[in-house]
């Protein structure tokens, strides 16, 4: 049950060449519809989306191999030879990760990933190097990543706020002791983006431009765990963020700020 007609629904699957060569192929939204386009499948697993939008959508993905017709589009290979899995229709508009289903709908769950924080991490001085893309304008506080203790009285936190500004804050205590939010991350966009912590130097810097820098002194904080496109650690006082994180490094030192420009370049 996808509700309302109107309802936006999103379609994806997952392809692979069973050759050791790429094979063109058709995909439609529906057996013999104009709504389809050619795509070309490699030796690689990928996810291929079928265009985005539909509302009175088909519920099954059409794989052609004709070349050419009045209602279908030319440039697909008339033999394939392809691995298919994974296929999904799913309500919204953009597509989420794989949910396993039977013959009742299912609630995906929402991806959370946390892990215990240890030797590697240096509470002192670092940097954490993010490219990711959000697909939504926010009313929360999403985390594209966070250090912490599992409470909102200790944390470094990796957020977009309401209006979908970058937010680098260091709350110890429960007491903020800096927030740099100056920055924006556009709904669609790819973002390369950094925050750097030091005592007296702390910065933020977006895809190569002008640092935002705060003098603000820094002290030792309880973190024990990472948490990456959740707020578990925040306490779960905030909303989750939806988009893709394509690319995530963590560095125990604070580079100086013409290195880290070149680095979200």
């Amino acid at each position: 049950n996808f509700g309302a007609s109107s309802a936006q629904r999103y379609k994806s699957v997952w392809l692979k060449s069973n050759t050791a060569s790429n094979q063109n192929i058709l995909i439609y939204d529906d057996n013999g519809a104009t709504i389809g386009a050619v795509y070309t499948v490699t030796p690689s697993w990928q996810r291929f989306y079928l265009a985005t939008g539909f509302s009175a959508v088909q519920n099954q993905i059409a794989i052609g191999t004709r070349g050419g017709g009045a209602t279908y589009y030319t440039g697909g290979d008339s033999n394939l030879d392809i691995l298919v899995w994974g296929a999904q229709l799913e309500q919204g508009s953009f597509p989420t990760s794989y949910i396993p289903t039977t013959t009742a709908a299912v609630t995906r769950q929402a991806d959370s990933l946390t892990m215990p924080t240890g030797a590697w991490f240096n509470v002192s001085e670092g940097q954490l190097y993010a490219s990711f893309n959000p697909t939504a304008i926010f009313s929360s506080y999403p985390q594209i990543a966070l250090f912490g203790d599992g409470t909102i009285n200790n944390f470094i936190a990796y957020t977009i706020f309401p209006t979908n500004h970058l937010r680098f804050e260091w709350k110890q205590s429960g007491t903020s002791l800096y927030n740099l939010n100056s920055l924006v991350a556009p709904q669609g966009v790819e973002t390369k983006f950094v925050g750097g912590y030091k005592t007296g130097n702390s910065l933020i810097i977006k895809n190569g431009g002008t640092p935002v820098t705060s003098a603000s002194a820094i002290n030792p904080l309880p973190i024990t765990i990472l948490s990456i496109g959740s707020n578990l650690a925040r306490g779960g006082s905030d909303g989750r963020y939806s988009g893709s994180i394509s690319k995530l490094k963590y560095y125990p030192v604070r580079n100086p700020n013409t290195q880290l420009q070149l680095m979200t370049q």
